[in-house]
């Protein structure tokens, strides 16, 4: 029970705790592809806080290409979205 008395004392947050835990910090030069991507429509225009994450916790973006089974778009973690799109763009 210490630890009941320690948070309420403390003034502990469920909820801050949870917005801490799902804070990604996007490596450097991550912003600034996406936007290049999203501006020349090789991905799909998505606000990066909102990108599903993979199991390492980076970003995956939706590249803007038929994925299988008919989806109109595939997702991609955005590392190797940027090597595609150096290739695609060369």
């Amino acid at each position: 029970m210490g630890w009941l008395k320690k948070a309420i004392e403390g003034g502990w947050s469920h909820n801050e705790r949870l917005q801490k835990q799902k804070k990604v910090l996007y490596p450097e030069g991550f912003k600034k592809w996406h936007e290049q991507a999203v501006k020349v429509n090789f991905v799909l225009d998505i606000p990066i806080e909102y990108l599903n994450l993979d199991e390492r916790n980076e970003a995956k973006v939706k590249i803007n290409k038929p994925g299988i089974f008919g989806a109109p778009y595939r997702d991609l973690h955005w590392k190797e979205a940027k090597i595609e799109m150096l290739n695609f763009h060369n």
